[in-house]
């Protein structure tokens, strides 16, 4: 094990130690951790918390529920954290595309940036997860079954006017996902949960029409990972939906519209369209 190689995601820059200035959402934020957890586990060394905490603007000024400063989601770095990250500050840094071990005995490798999203990580999903639970500051509980997780994705999308990826998904569509997720489990008393980034009342009507609970998780990551465990998990066009599907290996439902193929390696046995 190379004790001076350190595991180093980047989030956004400028990176404050303490906190950041800015940063995208969850989804995109959880590419370079992802590949920070697997190099660790391929070249061994340290891996370094990243600063998750991040100031921004646009969502106060959409006011948004989440305002998205993340600082609470995971466990505060330890005394142990610290200390890599004040060392990982005097190695060599080099990127993971750079990374050589014959060269860089010790070195702190910079993980930042989309990559080539989920194809990079493909393999790794239980190992990822495993690392977020751990660090994860709110404890899921995974006893409790979801059957069907649904992901209305609202905040920065634009509405189902609107052109590109990230545009909301009228609720009718979410309404017939959810008739053929039904058909595909079966059985009575299903447990529906909605996972969404608006505000309560936005979805109220929606969550009737589905007879669908509203999740409760009290902070993104949280609200992630229960996500994860629905049997079958309706999707927004985000990579917040995406990392709920990796994470949990699960059946998934998507917009027939969305091109995923960039971000997402095709599971002809999983990934259904609608």
């Amino acid at each position: 094990m190379q004790k001076n190689l350190y595991h180093l995601p980047v989030l956004s820059t400028p990176d404050l130690l303490a906190f950041r200035l800015f940063g995208p959402g969850l989804g995109n934020l959880m590419f370079p951790i992802a590949r920070a957890v697997v190099g660790q586990k391929k070249l061994g060394g340290v891996m370094v918390p990243p600063t998750l905490r991040q100031i921004k603007f646009g969502t106060y000024a959409r006011r948004e529920p989440d305002k998205r400063t993340y600082g609470s989601l995971m466990e505060h770095r330890t005394m142990a954290d610290w200390n890599n990250r004040f060392w990982s500050l005097f190695q060599r840094k080099v990127t993971e595309e750079n990374f050589d071990r014959n060269k860089h005995e010790s070195a702190t490798i910079v993980y930042q940036g989309l990559g080539n999203f989920f194809h990079d990580i493909k393999q790794e999903s239980a190992e990822i997860c495993g690392w977020l639970v751990k660090r994860s500051s709110h404890k899921v509980d995974f006893t409790r079954d979801i059957d069907i997780s649904v992901h209305v994705r609202r905040g920065d999308f634009v509405n189902a006017n609107g052109s590109g990826a990230n545009i909301q998904i009228p609720d009718e569509w979410y309404i017939g996902a959810l008739q053929e997720a039904r058909k595909l489990i079966g059985g009575r008393n299903q447990r529906c949960v909605i996972f969404t980034d608006g505000p309560i009342d936005q979805i109220k009507d929606l969550s009737q029409r589905l007879g669908a609970e509203v999740d409760a998780s009290p902070n993104a990551l949280a609200s992630l990972l229960s996500m994860s465990r629905g049997r079958i998990i309706i999707t927004s066009r985000s990579t917040f939906s995406m990392w709920a599907v990796f994470l949990g290996d699960r059946v998934a439902i998507w917009d027939r519209t969305f091109a995923s193929s960039g971000y997402w390696p095709h599971r002809p046995d999983l990934d259904l369209v609608f």
